[in-house]
C-alpha cells in the first residue's frame, strides 16, 4: 500500500468503513513514533482490528503502535452530529499535540495563556 509521506507530528486519522483496508494500513504504516494515530468508530471494532494484528503476527513495535491509536477518537463533549464529532476530534488532536489535560478555562487561576518574552 503506497503511503504519503507522514512525519511524526502530523496526525492520522483512520476512518473508511472497511476493516480489511484499515489492517493493512495499520500494519504497513512505518513506526515512526506519531503523536497522534486515531480511528473513527466504536471500541469493540478497534479491539477487533488489534486482534486481527496480533493473529497476523505483526511486528510487535507495528502491534504497540497500532495498539497506542486514539480510538475512538474525540474528546467526550456530548458531540451529536459531523460537525460537533470534528470539533471534539480536532479539540483532542491539539490536546495531544500541547500535551495538555483539556480543563475548563474556569479552573484555571492565573494566566490562561504562556507568554513568552524576548
Amino acid at each position: 500500500m503506497p503511503y504519503a509521506r507522514f512525519r511524526p507530528e502530523d496526525a492520522l486519522l483512520l476512518m473508511s468503513h472497511n476493516f480489511t483496508l484499515e489492517k493493512k494500513f495499520l500494519a504497513g504504516l512505518p513506526v515512526q513514533g506519531y503523536r497522534y494515530i486515531g480511528m473513527l468508530g466504536p471500541k469493540k471494532k478497534f479491539v477487533k482490528m488489534l486482534d486481527a494484528l496480533r493473529a497476523d503476527e505483526v511486528p510487535e513495535d507495528v502491534y504497540q503502535q497500532a495498539a497506542a491509536a486514539y480510538a475512538p477518537i474525540g474528546l467526550q463533549l456530548g458531540a451529536e452530529g459531523p460537525a460537533e464529532i470534528a470539533l471534539a476530534v480536532c479539540a483532542e488532536i491539539l490536546a495531544v499535540r500541547k500535551q495538555m489535560a483539556p480543563k475548563h478555562l474556569k479552573d484555571i487561576e492565573g494566566p490562561i495563556h504562556k507568554h513568552v518574552l524576548g
